[in-house]
């Protein structure tokens, strides 16, 4: 059986407060009878004292008239009462006891640590009484030898009949205070989840649908504040998800329509009627760039998605960074004379970075590529690599047409191209941004963008030593 988060807690709540509520019974009933029993024991070492100051108990061990009074007139003179004078052999002298001496002998435990000069208390359950009987032997010493003893008892009934009135009334009290425990907690743990409530009835409220939707309300600022905070966050992260993936979604079936309708109208062309083979040798190079446009969309998505999901293999080693700028920059040496585009490159001699070499050549490859590809003609590229404290920083950095500061921050988001007009017929489709982000993540590196309008744009990358 499930039992409901308020029931679960209403009944802690009450197993607490009942555990609480019998320990401090417990409590106060053992200090109420250390209480009784340190009172009797008072009166009987009291009546003892007074007993050993008698002269007339040193001579001939009988009790004085003023002891045998107070005795009398006291609160200790009831059924099973004992006063009595015993000599060191534990022969009874005077007694004022209302007990058989049969039904009360001497013990000889009690009479040695008596002799020893330890006072004793002790419990006697006398057979026809109903409450045993509280009995003080007392030694009573002069210059360190012992004159006598005196023993004084009392019966316990006062003090049994008190305990078992206390704990009558905390046997009463007890259902009392679980059922006020009861209304109590229940009060207060509805109060407690009734927010919970309210953010558990919005959040069934908010799908794919109505993600604009937010917890909202007036919450305290607690726990409940920050759960109702985190599930506004939570959606808010949620909704970017969703228009990304849906961006995602349409941003690739854009992609994938332009080399698609150009391949099936160039075999349409083809199958129209017969074509010369210089013709069809052209259809069938067109057909190819396309279809190569299509393998490397699909690879990189395929890559950008292993990247996502941690399966990237990684062959970290050491790298000299000049060989590694020079190796990609060789490919694009065309580009750069076709564009007329001057590159400076200023790295630091012998400088060893730690890497996949694969994937920085492909890091590098797409910064150079676009700093070209944006770059004006008879324009400059500058790479520059150092070490500086524990990071190698490497920075490229371009003379081209910059990028606004809106754009910054979507620069490196899936298939977004800031010049849109110029990177199809250039062969991008707006990967190579993301793809360098993943690299940079994969090697816990961190990226800064400095760009100003018609001025240009610096990538500035700090790879951990």
């Amino acid at each position: 059986m499930h039992l409901k988060t308020k029931t679960k807690l209403i009944l802690l709540f009450i197993i607490f407060f009942t555990i609480i509520v019998f320990v401090f019974s417990i409590s106060i009933y053992y200090l109420m009878r250390k209480e009784l029993y340190s009172s009797l024991d008072n009166k009987l070492l009291s009546i003892s004292q007074l007993s050993a100051e008698s002269p007339f108990l040193i001579y001939n061990q009988n009790l004085p008239s003023n002891i045998k009074n107070l005795y009398s007139n006291s609160d200790m003179q009831r059924s099973g009462s004992i006063l009595r004078i015993l000599d060191t052999s534990g022969n009874i002298g005077s007694d004022l006891t209302n007990l058989n001496v049969k039904d009360f002998p001497v013990k000889k435990d009690v009479l040695k640590k008596a002799l020893d000069g330890i006072m004793v208390f002790q419990n006697y359950n006398i057979e026809g009484l109903k409450y045993p009987i509280r009995i003080l032997t007392y030694p009573v010493i002069s210059d360190g030898y012992i004159l006598g003893i005196i023993q004084v008892g009392t019966s316990l009934e006062f003090v049994m009949e008190s305990l078992k009135k206390l704990i009558i009334v905390l046997s009463s009290l007890l259902p009392i205070l679980i059922g006020i425990t009861f209304i109590f907690g229940y009060y207060i743990i509805d109060s407690v989840l009734l927010p919970i409530r309210v953010i558990t009835s919005k959040a069934k409220q908010i799908s794919a649908e109505n993600l604009n939707e937010k917890i909202g309300g007036n919450f305290p600022d607690d726990e409940i504040g920050e759960l109702a905070a985190t599930f506004d966050s939570m959606i808010k992260r949620l909704k970017e998800s969703f228009d990304s993936l849906n961006q995602f979604s349409a941003d690739v079936s854009h992609e994938l329509r332009t080399p698609l309708t150009i391949l099936q109208g160039e075999v349409e062309i083809a199958l129209r009627g017969d074509r010369s083979s210089n013709e069809y040798r052209d259809i069938l190079k067109s057909s190819l760039e396309e279809i190569k446009r299509l393998q490397n969309i699909v690879e990189t998505l395929l890559f950008l998605s292993k990247a996502e999901a941690g399966k990237i293999v990684y062959n970290k080693k050491d790298i000299e960074v000049l060989e590694l700028i020079v190796s990609v920059i060789y490919p694009l040496k065309s580009y750069l004379k076709e564009r007329n585009i001057t590159l400076d490159i200023d790295v630091e001699p012998s400088l060893i970075m730690k890497g996949d070499e694969n994937l920085l050549k492909q890091l590098f490859y797409n910064l150079i590529h676009n700093a070209i590809k944006y770059n004006r003609d008879n324009g400059k590229i500058f790479i520059k690599a150092s070490s500086s404290g524990k990071f190698i920083n490497v920075s490229i950095e371009d003379t081209g047409s910059g990028i606004k500061k809106d754009f910054l921050e979507k620069i490196f988001d899936r298939f977004y191209r800031v010049d849109k007009s110029r990177t199809r017929d250039e062969g991008g489709f707006g990967l190579g941004l993301n793809i360098a982000k993943k690299i940079i993540d994969i090697h816990t590196a961190k990226i800064d963008i400095q760009s100003e309008v018609e001025k240009g744009t610096k990538f500035i990358i700090s790879f951990p030593l």
